[in-house]
C-alpha cells in the first residue's frame, strides 16, 4: 500500500493560487518589493553587526583599561573579583544582538539551511575576532576615550567612555595604587582615584611569603599596580599583586 500523499499536478496548483490571488488572501507583490525587502534585511543585519562588535569592543576596552584582567591570575579569589567587576549589561545586550542578527541571518537560504547553533556560533565568533582587532590592532578605543576626556564626543559616546575607567571599590578588595617603596614583603602605595590621579590615602601592603601571585619582584617606586586583598587597620594584606605600569 503506498503511503506517500499523490503529488499536486503543476496545473491544478497554479489554478488554486490564482484563485487564492482573486480571493484577496495573496497579494500580488512586485519584485521591487521583495529586492527592497532583502536590501533592509541585509541594512539592519549590518548595522546590528557593527553595533554588536562595537558593544564587545567596548567591553574589552574596559577590562583593558582598568586592569581587570590581571584578576584572572589571582586564583579563585581573584576570579571571583573578576565576575564581579564584569560589565554584564554590556554583555547581555551583545548576546541579544548576536541572537537578532543570527535570526535574520536565517532568513536567507544559506542561512536557513544551517543549523541555528552553528549560524550563532559563527556570527558570535566573528564578532569577537573583530572586536579584539579593533582593542588590540588599532588605536580607535584609546584615541576615543581621549576624547571624552575634553568632551569632544556626542553625548552618548562621550557618556560611555568617561565611565570606561572606574576605580573599583574598596569593600572588593581591589585598589590601584603608586608604588612608594619596596621592601622583601611588604610595600608602600599611594592610592589612585578613578581618573587615575593619586590621592592623599597611603597604605601599607603586606605580602604572604612564597606566593607568586602577590610579590614584589619586578615592583620600583613610582609603579602603578593593581591589588587584590583583604584591609584590616590600615593595612592591606594581598593574595595577588600585578603591575599595570603603562609601557610605551
Amino acid at each position: 500500500m503506498n503511503s506517500h500523499p499523490p503529488e499536486k499536478n503543476p496545473s491544478t496548483l497554479r489554478e488554486q493560487v490564482l484563485r487564492e490571488i482573486d480571493s484577496g488572501k495573496v497579494a500580488m507583490r512586485p519584485k521591487l518589493y521583495f529586492s527592497l525587502k532583502v536590501f533592509a534585511t541585509i541594512s539592519v543585519a549590518i548595522g546590528i553587526l557593527i553595533l554588536s562588535t562595537f558593544l564587545f569592543n567596548f567591553i574589552l576596552f574596559s577590562i583593558r583599561i582598568n586592569g581587570q584582567g590581571a584578576l584572572l591570575g589571582f586564583g579563585p579569589r581573584g576570579i571571583h573579583a573578576f565576575l564581579r567587576f564584569f560589565p554584564w549589561t554590556l554583555l547581555i545586550a551583545d548576546i541579544l544582538l548576536v541572537a537578532l542578527l543570527g535570526k535574520l541571518v536565517r532568513r536567507f537560504r544559506f542561512g536557513y539551511k544551517t543549523p541555528v547553533l552553528l549560524v550563532l556560533g559563527t556570527v558570535f565568533i566573528g564578532t569577537m575576532l573583530m572586536a579584539t582587532f579593533l582593542d588590540r590592532g588599532t588605536p580607535m578605543n584609546d584615541r576615543l576615550f581621549r576624547a571624552s576626556r575634553q568632551q569632544h564626543l556626542p553625548s552618548p559616546m562621550n557618556s560611555l567612555y568617561r565611565g570606561a575607567r572606574f576605580a573599583p571599590p574598596p569593600v572588593g578588595g581591589i585598589h590601584k595604587g603608586e608604588v612608594l617603596s619596596v621592601a622583601e614583603n611588604s610595600l608602600i602605595v599611594r592610592l589612585l582615584d578613578e581618573e587615575g590621579r593619586t590621592g592623599t590615602t597611603t597604605i601599607m601592603v603586606l605580602l604572604p611569603l612564597n606566593n607568586f601571585r602577590a610579590t614584589t619582584t619586578g615592583l620600583h617606586s613610582g609603579d602603578t599596580i593593581l591589588i587584590a586583598g583583604d584591609e584590616a587597620d590600615g593595612i592591606l594584606r594581598a593574595f595577588g599583586i600585578r603591575n599595570i605600569t603603562p609601557r610605551n
